[in-house]
């Protein structure tokens, strides 16, 4: 036995203060372990030089894991909202248990999110697809869109079931933290979800999620002989009438070529088709919302962190690291809206109005319409006094960028400044068409009237709800570790600057070896503390019965849907077993349909 191999021996192993803290920061940032030990041994200069086994760390960072959680998985989380609560008292949450008093059905929202809501609240989309957790509690996200088309999260819920007592439960809550309904709802087909939807946000306009449907398209309708010819009919169907009568022909059109008179699958999707047809909803602002796919979209911020033994507190933790990268990316956002505006491509009056007052990503949706009026032609249909109707071809690309030939009509009163067009890009996403831009261009319109200049997409408006800081969760803290990263920030900002002059290394060095004597002098006088106190809420817990008879979930029961992992549609469970290959239904990314 050589003495480099004294190192894998107990007695000659430990972790140091600053090694814990790293664990520790990295576990509740998401990071995983193998990463974490990997970027120790580098800073230490290789792994003989850590003093301590990637073992050693695992076993550290479940310790801590296991502090952070105390008695029970479902006291855990809840211990943690009621400190959240303390240190922002609009911090939101709510909980529901069983007889047995088991944790059933949970929602929170952080003070940010409710102010937020206030901004964006009024188109949101809500799904059940995610179900990583140890309990098979299906994540609920509610996701809205911010100023700048990004995803914004509103608040979250974890649920045992998915039928309407849930969903009533759950939105009831919404409405006691939000205070107000939303505009709109964007959902998947879920009965459930719709009897509570009613109850609740009677007002509210629901469709469904149009990914949802036509992702079935294959496992419906895939043994059909002409199943290639019938997928391109039917996307234009849904995507190409700009009336419902359109609608209504092309989709009996439709049955009688491919002889489906007796499908009853697309019989019932007629029949409610203005729950998901565009042309049915586009009058409504969607903020160009299609799909629930920015809610599914968050799942993947806890993809490859969390697995099926994550616990409640260890996804409310990862829940929050998304959180804080949502704001991260909204506020460089900002700073680019504001410092880097995109250049104006036309030079025109009313396209400099729009950089100065829309954020970078909704200007280019401008700056695109304007580029594409080159596109369309027009020819007055009818004059009405102060009020004419175009006729406007577009000859740009539309589905699967092929290119054709439509017209649209436009209406544009000279008196008033009212103009609308019945592709209705305007209603359903808050920005004028190329058909409308290009009628305001033939009558020498310079400036755009106030009312087609969308408030939610403005950089020049202070939103309230930016000034408030979310903070991390999950981080164990002791005396030894608070003394650690005090001294850790401040020495790091000395080597900083000593590192740029001689004479501040060289002072620094001094003190530094000064320092070491003293430390040498005290090393037999000071005990070490290794003791650690922690703070675990317990004062919490003791404030609450309801909290100090609380059980962890029983695992749920989903519908049959699998474990671990997000939910597929049953095409995709069946689909790698086919002989015969089909190419997966794709909804087509539109211009003029879908911000994405």
């Amino acid at each position: 036995m050589t003495p480099s191999k004294s190192r894998f021996f107990r007695q000659h192993r430990s972790l140091s203060v600053a090694v814990q803290r790293r664990l520790e920061l990295n576990d509740s940032a998401g990071i995983r372990l193998t990463k974490s030990v990997r970027s120790i041994a580098i800073e230490e200069g290789g792994y003989e030089n850590m003093g301590c086994l990637a073992s050693d760390c695992r076993r550290h960072v479940q310790n801590a894991r296991n502090l952070r959680l105390g008695e029970g998985d479902a006291r855990a989380m809840l211990k943690l909202f009621e400190n959240m609560k303390k240190e922002n008292e609009d911090f939101f949450y709510a909980y529901d248990f069983d007889d047995d008093g088991r944790l059933t059905n949970v929602l929170w929202v952080d003070a940010r999110s409710r102010a937020a809501y206030k901004e964006f609240g009024d188109v949101i989309t809500f799904d059940t697809t995610y179900l990583l957790n140890k309990y098979n509690m299906p994540v609920a996200p509610f996701v809205g869109i911010n100023h700048h088309g990004q995803s914004i999260l509103f608040g979250c819920a974890l649920v045992s079931k998915e039928d309407t007592e849930t969903f009533v439960w759950l939105f009831s809550r919404w409405l006691e933290c939000m205070k107000s309904p939303p505009a709109t709802v964007i959902t998947d087909q879920c009965q459930s979800m719709r009897n509570a939807i009613e109850k609740f946000f009677p007002d509210a306009r629901h469709r469904w999620c149009i990914w949802h449907i036509l992702k079935k398209v294959p496992q419906k309708l895939g043994s059909h002989d002409m199943f290639d010819e019938l997928c391109n009919t039917l996307k234009k169907c849904v995507y190409e009438p700009l009336s419902i009568e359109e609608f209504e022909e092309s989709w009996k059109n439709m049955i009688i070529e491919f002889n489906l008179e007796n499908n009853e699958w697309l019989e019932e999707l007629y029949q409610l088709a203005p729950k998901w047809i565009p042309v049915f909803v586009n009058d409504t602002f969607w903020a160009g919302m299609l799909s629930t796919q920015r809610s599914e979209g968050m799942n993947a911020y806890f993809d490859g962190y969390l697995n099926p033994t994550s616990t409640l507190k260890q996804f409310l933790e990862q829940y929050q690291v998304a959180l804080k990268d949502k704001i991260e990316k909204e506020m460089l956002a900002d700073c680019r809206s504001c410092v880097a505006p995109i250049q104006c491509a036309l030079s025109m009056e009313f396209e400099e109005q729009f950089q100065c007052i829309y954020t970078n990503e909704k200007f280019e949706a401008v700056q695109e319409q304007l580029v594409a009026t080159v596109h369309c032609f027009e020819k007055v249909e009818d004059i009405d006094g102060e009020r004419t109707t175009y006729l406007v071809q577009d000859r740009g690309r539309v589905l699967y960028d092929r290119l054709k030939k439509r017209e649209f009509k436009v209406i544009y009163d000279q008196n008033s400044g009212d103009v609308s067009c019945n592709c209705r890009m305007f209603e359903f996403k808050g920005i004028l068409c190329r058909h409308i831009f290009h009628v305001l261009m033939r009558n020498e319109v310079e400036v755009i009237d106030a009312k087609y200049i969308t408030q939610r997409w403005r950089k020049d408006i202070c939103r309230v709800y930016s000034k408030i800081k979310v903070g991390y969760v999950g981080e164990v803290s002791s005396g030894e570790m608070d003394r650690f990263a005090y001294l850790d920030k401040r020495l790091k900002r000395l080597a900083n600057s000593a590192s740029e002059h001689d004479g501040k290394f060289q002072h620094l060095v001094n003190c530094i070896h000064e320092t070491e004597k003293l430390f040498d002098e005290w090393e037999d006088e000071v005990p070490s503390s290794q003791e650690a106190t922690f703070v675990s809420g317990d004062q919490c817990l003791d404030s609450s019965r309801a909290l100090a008879v609380l059980q962890d979930p029983v695992v749920a029961q989903t519908r049959g849907r699998p474990k671990s992992k997000r939910i597929p549609s049953s095409w995709e469970g069946r689909k790698k077993k086919s002989k015969r290959a089909r190419t997966t239904f794709q909804t087509p990314t539109m211009k003029t349909s879908e911000v994405r």
